[in-house]
C-alpha cells in the first residue's frame, strides 16, 4: 500500500498486473536441474485404495474383450490342440490303477493320460487346470460336450491372464508405485500377443501367470528401494512366492525356477541392504520343491529315467559357439521387438534411458526392470528354436515394466518442463502410425477378397461385418487418437500411453468378432476328424505303428486336433500284433498315415482324410 502526497490523502491500492495462466516451462531435454534430482518418494498407504480401484479398472476394461465369442473359435493353435486332448483323454479316463496303494493311488486319477499312454515326463499343470475346470462345468448337471470343455478350458487361461496382469500391477508397484503400476498393468494387457494366448487353452499364460505371482510377491516382501520391510510381511510374501514358484514348476517344469530365481536374485543384489533376503529366496525355492515332491516321487516310482530326461531337456542339445550365441541373440531380439508392438520405439527407449543424463536420481530404481528382464535375455538364446512360444509370452512382462519405467521417468520429467529428447521424437511416429492404423485396418476388414487378389494372403483373415461396422470401428479408433495427438502436443506422456493403450484394446475388442468369424478361426481337419470318429469305434481303434525305417515317429503322429475332434483315443500298435489283437476285439480299425500300404489282405482301406494325411482300415481277424 502506498500514500499520495497530498494532504488528507487516503490509501489506495497500488494497480495489479493481471494475472498470467501458468505454463509450463520449455526446458531442454539436456538441461541440467538446478539441484540433482532425488529418488521418487515412495508408495504410501494412502495409495493403496486408488491403487486398488485403479488395477479393478484395468481389469474392467480387458476382461469383456478377452471373454466375447471365447467358444467361438475352432482349435487352431498347436499347443492349445495338444493341451486338450491330453485334459480330455485324462478327464475321461478318470480310474484307479489296479494295483493303487500309496503314493501311486494319490494321483492315479489325474495323470496325463493320451492314447492309453502315461504322460509323467511332462508338467502335468495344465492338465489339471483343465480338469479343473471340467469339474466346475460339471456342477451346474448337463454333460459335458467338446464344445463346453473347450470354453471352459479357455475361461481358464482368461482368469489366469488377468491374475498376469495383477502380477504385473503388484511387481510394478513395488518397483516405482503407482504410476509405475498402472503403465506396467496397461502395456501389457494392450499387447496383441498377450491378448491372443488369453484367449486359448494352452500352457504359456499359466506359466507366465504363476512366475509373475512369484516375483511379484518376492518383490513385495523385499519392498525395493524403501524402508526395511517387517518379518511379517517378509514371512507373507517369501511363503507366496514359494507356493506360486511350486504352481509354476507343475506348469513348466523345473526350467519355471531359472525364471523366477534368477530375477529376483539380481533385484536382490542391486537394493541396497537387501542381500539378507537371500535366506527368504532360499526358503521360497524349498517351498516351491516341496510342492512338486509328491509328483516327483510318483515319477520316480514310475519311471526312474523320465528326471533324468528332464534334467537333460533343460541344456541345449550343443553349447552354442560365441558366434552362434549372438546370432541366435540377434534373432530373439527381433522376436521380442515385434512381440512386444505396439510398444517398441519405447522398448528401445527403457533399455537405452538408465544411461541417459536425464535420469540422474532415478538409475538405480530404472535398473530394477532391467534386473527382471536381464537374466531372462541372456538365457533365451538357449532357448530351442521349437520352444520359443512357451518362453516368448513370459518375457513381454518383463518388457511391459521396462516400458512403464520408461513413461514414468518421462512423466515426472515432463512435470518439471524437461522433455526427453526420445519422447519429442518418437511420439509423432508413433501418433502416425497408429492414427494410419486406425483407417487401414477397418478398410482391409472389408477388403479381404482384393488382399487375396493382391497375393498378400492366402484366404480371409477377418470376415467382412459391413462398411457400417468398419466405419464405426475407424470413428472409435480415430476419436481415441484425437486425444492421444491432444495429449502428446500438451507433453503430457502418462496420458498419451492410456490413449495408446485404449486404442489398443478397442482394436483388439473390434478385431474379435471378424477374426473368429473368418477362416483362420477354422480348423481344416475339423470336418474330417470328425467323419473319423464317427467311423471308427472307440476302443477298438488304433495307430498302426510303421515298420519301415525311414519313416520316423514324427511322420506316423496323429495331430492333437484330430484327437480332439474325432474324440477318439490312438494306442500305438505294432504291425506284429494285428493277429493277436484282431482275435481279442473281433475286427480292429486302424489309423495310418497317407502313405502307408496294406500289411495283408485282411486289411480293408475305408476312407482316406487328405487334409490330415491319414487313411482308416478295417482289420478283419483270421476266419
Amino acid at each position: 500500500m502506498t500514500y499520495d502526497a497530498l494532504p488528507n490523502a487516503t490509501p489506495t491500492a497500488k494497480p495489479q498486473a493481471p494475472v498470467q495462466p501458468a505454463v509450463r516451462p520449455a526446458a531442454s531435454a539436456t538441461q541440467a536441474p538446478k539441484s540433482p534430482r532425488l529418488p521418487s518418494a515412495p508408495p504410501r498407504k494412502n495409495d493403496l485404495p486408488l491403487a486398488w480401484l485403479l488395477l479393478l479398472a484395468c481389469l474392467a476394461v480387458v476382461t469383456p474383450t478377452m471373454i466375447f465369442e471365447l467358444g467361438k473359435p475352432d482349435i487352431t493353435d498347436p499347443l492349445e490342440a495338444e493341451a486338450m486332448s491330453v485334459a480330455i483323454q485324462t478327464y475321461q479316463h478318470k480310474t484307479l490303477s489296479p494295483d493303487g496303494g500309496g503314493v501311486p493311488l494319490l494321483f492315479e486319477g489325474i495323470v496325463p493320460v493320451v492314447n492309453s499312454k502315461r504322460m509323467i515326463d511332462q508338467p502335468p499343470g495344465i492338465v489339471w487346470s483343465h480338469m479343473t475346470m471340467f469339474n466346475v462345468a460339471s456342477w451346474f448337471g448337463s454333460p459335458l460336450v467338446l464344445k463346453d470343455m473347450v470354453l471352459w478350458a479357455r475361461l481358464a487361461s482368461v482368469v489366469m491372464a488377468l491374475v498376469a496382469i495383477a502380477a504385473v500391477f503388484w511387481a510394478g508397484y513395488s518397483m516405482g508405485g503407482l504410476a509405475t503400476a498402472v503403465f506396467a498393468a496397461m502395456v501389457c494387457a494392450a499387447n496383441p500377443v498377450f491378448f491372443y494366448h488369453a484367449r486359448v487353452a494352452a500352457p504359456p499364460i499359466h506359466q507366465t501367470a504363476w512366475t509373475l505371482l512369484s516375483i511379484a510377491s518376492a518383490l513385495w516382501a523385499i519392498r525395493p528401494l524403501r524402508a526395511a520391510p517387517s518379518v511379517a510381511r517378509q514371512f507373507i510374501g517369501w511363503t507366496l512366492c514359494g507356493i506360486a514358484m511350486g504352481a509354476a514348476i507343475f506348469m513348466h517344469g523345473p526350467a519355471a525356477l531359472l525364471s523366477i530365481v534368477g530375477p529376483t536374485l539380481v533385484v536382490l543384489l542391486l537394493c541396497p541392504d537387501r542381500i539378507g533376503h537371500l535366506m527368504g529366496l532360499v526358503a521360497a525355492t524349498l517351498i516351491g520343491v516341496l510342492i512338486v515332491m509328491p509328483w516327483a516321487v510318483h515319477v520316480q516310482e514310475h519311471d526312474p529315467r523320465a528326471w533324468g530326461e528332464v534334467l537333460v531337456s533343460l541344456l541345449p542339445g550343443a553349447w552354442p559357439s560365441w558366434p552362434t550365441y549372438l546370432r541366435q541373440a540377434g534373432s530373439w531380439g527381433l522376436i521380442l521387438l515385434l512381440a512386444i508392438l505396439p510398444w517398441t520405439v519405447w522398448l528401445i527407449g527403457a533399455v537405452t534411458q538408465p544411461f541417459s543424463a536425464s535420469s540422474s536420481g532415478s538409475r538405480l530404481r530404472m535398473f530394477l526392470g532391467w534386473a527382471w528382464f536381464g537374466p531372462l535375455a541372456l538365457l533365451l538364446p538357449l532357448v530351442p528354436s521349437d520352444d520359443r512360444r512357451a518362453q516368448l509370452v513370459p518375457v513381454l512382462p518383463a518388457l511391459a515394466l521396462l516400458i512403464a519405467t520408461l513413461f514414468r521417468q518421462v512423466s515426472e520429467l515432463a512435470a518439471e518442463g524437461r522433455y526427453v529428447r526420445f519422447w519429442r521424437v518418437l511420439r509423432w511416429p508413433q501418433l502416425v502410425a497408429m492414427t494410419l492404423l486406425s483407417l487401414a485396418v477397418p478398410w482391409a476388414v472389408e477388403s479381404g477378397q482384393q488382399l487375396i487378389e493382391w497375393g498378400w494372403t492366402d484366404r480371409y483373415w477377418a470376415r467382412g461385418m459391413g462398411w457400417f461396422y468398419s466405419g464405426g470401428m475407424a470413428v472409435t479408433l480415430v476419436g481415441v487418437m484425437v486425444l492421444a495427438w491432444r495429449w502428446a502436443i500438451k507433453q503430457y506422456p502418462g496420458k498419451t500411453l492410456a490413449a495408446w493403450s485404449v486404442w489398443t484394446v478397442l482394436l483388439l475388442a473390434l478385431l474379435v468378432l471378424p477374426v473368429v468369424r473368418s477362416d483362420v478361426a477354422q480348423n481344416p481337419m475339423r470336418e474330417e476328424a470328425q467323419r473319423l470318429g464317427a467311423q471308427a469305434i472307440v476302443g477298438k481303434t488304433y495307430l498302426l505303428e510303421s515298420a519301415d525305417a525311414t519313416h520316423t515317429a514324427e511322420q506316423t503322429r496323429v495331430d492333437p486336433s484330430v484327437l480332439v475332434y474325432s474324440n477318439l483315443s490312438l494306442p500305438l500298435l505294432p504291425a506284429r500284433q494285428l493277429d493277436e489283437m484282431a482275435s481279442q476285439l473281433g475286427r480292429l480299425f486302424i489309423v495310418t498315415p497317407a502313405h502307408a500300404q496294406p500289411v495283408n489282405d485282411r486289411m480293408t482301406l475305408l476312407d482316406t482324410y487328405p487334409v490330415s494325411g491319414l487313411k482308416l482300415w478295417r482289420y478283419d481277424r483270421q476266419p
